[in-house]
């Protein structure tokens, strides 16, 4: 996965946790596909302080992963229920997906 991808979706799950301004910085960078000089002139700040702000934000999404993993976790939930669906499909057994997502839940 590329590091715009894994921001988006770091952004998604820890969002609410990073400031309003870091928050709203990194959405319009990434979400909007704005440009440091875009940004900075709609929120009235420098292209730097629009850089800084971006990897203070990037920093604090990866640091809540770090801690908390629900991203990975998701994935790996995500990854699973699909590879139960088509054992379920094909009539194969699906008992390591079930003890996989047990696992899943009790973390």
């Amino acid at each position: 996965m590329d590091s715009a991808t894994e921001v988006v979706l770091l952004l998604d799950i820890y969002g609410a946790l990073l400031t309003e301004n870091q928050a709203s910085v990194l959405r319009m960078r990434y979400d909007e596909d704005l440009s440091l000089g875009e940004i900075g002139e709609t929120l009235g700040i420098s292209r730097q302080a629009v850089h800084d702000s971006i990897l203070k934000g990037e920093q604090q999404l990866h640091h809540f992963e770090e801690v908390l993993k629900l991203v990975k976790k998701d994935l790996r939930l995500k990854a699973c229920v699909l590879r139960l669906e088509e054992r379920y499909k094909h009539g194969e057994s699906v008992l390591h997906e079930i003890q996989e997502l047990k696992q899943l839940a009790e973390e």
